[in-house]
């Protein structure tokens, strides 16, 4: 079995095993941010959400504030004017 570091263990020494309100858990995330990079994290949400019926589905989009940092290219095929 792999040997756990200090860094490691100081970390599971600050967590409770509980669950934790939004902003608590940012909070304690970055308190427990100690990579030498810039580190990401995943969040998985359930909304309970029956989408068999319109009212209860969910569409949106979201910007990110830097983009993509791909070109966006655009092909437009129509007859006419419009």
């Amino acid at each position: 079995m792999a040997k756990i570091s200090k860094r490691t263990r100081s970390i599971q020494a600050k967590l409770e095993n509980k669950e934790y309100k939004g902003l608590a858990a940012l909070k304690l995330l970055k308190e427990m941010a100690t990579a030498k990079f810039v580190e990401s994290a995943e969040a998985h949400i359930s909304l309970k959400l029956d989408t068999k019926y319109a009212d209860q589905q969910l569409r949106t989009t979201l910007v990110l504030p830097k983009g993509t940092g791909k070109n966006v290219r655009i092909a437009v095929v129509a007859e006419g004017e419009k």
